[in-house]
């Protein structure tokens, strides 16, 4: 047979959709997050999210970068520095990040946010997340809380270092 009569495969891949996504992984279904979206605003929600992978060391944005969206790890995990960029959290699967500046309002980045292992995740643009803090009360206490926790964290941390 030649080379030129081979038969040829072409293999197609199927990106999944966030919804597919939380179908395969009972995990993702309890993550505070998705538990705070009404069921009649999930369809909406789960179209609205950007699915994107990366590798290990990636950044998926730095201390001053404009601010911008909320994501949530998909797989993998990601390692959350504060501003003198000390690893202080890492957000898991099923978990958001990029809250902070949503939550109390700043034009740049607080800290920074790294793959620490090769990720998979959500994106949600921040007009997004705006439209349905106005449509859903309950999501500001949601995210809020989990900055409050990140920034307590992040006081300790810094008052622990700061000792030697």
């Amino acid at each position: 047979m030649s080379e030129s009569s081979r038969p040829v495969v072409q293999v197609h891949l199927k990106r999944l959709t966030l919804a597919e996504f939380i179908a395969q992984d009972p995990l993702l279904e309890t993550s505070l997050l998705l538990k705070a979206i009404p069921k009649t605003l999930m369809p909406e929600f789960l179209t609205k999210a950007a699915l994107r992978r990366v590798a290990k060391g990636a950044s998926i944005y730095r201390k001053g970068d404009i601010s911008g969206s909320l994501y949530l790890v998909l797989r993998g995990d990601v390692a959350l520095q504060n501003a003198t960029g000390v690893e202080a959290h890492r957000a898991l699967k099923g978990e958001f990040f990029g809250e902070s500046e949503l939550v109390d309002p700043s034009p740049e980045r607080r800290g920074s946010a790294l793959a620490a292992a090769d990720l998979d995740f959500a994106e949600f643009s921040a007009e997004y997340v705006a439209s349905l803090l106005k449509r859903i009360p309950n999501l500001r206490g949601v995210l809020g809380e989990t900055d409050a926790g990140r920034r307590q964290a992040d006081g300790e941390l810094d008052d622990f270092l700061n000792r030697w």
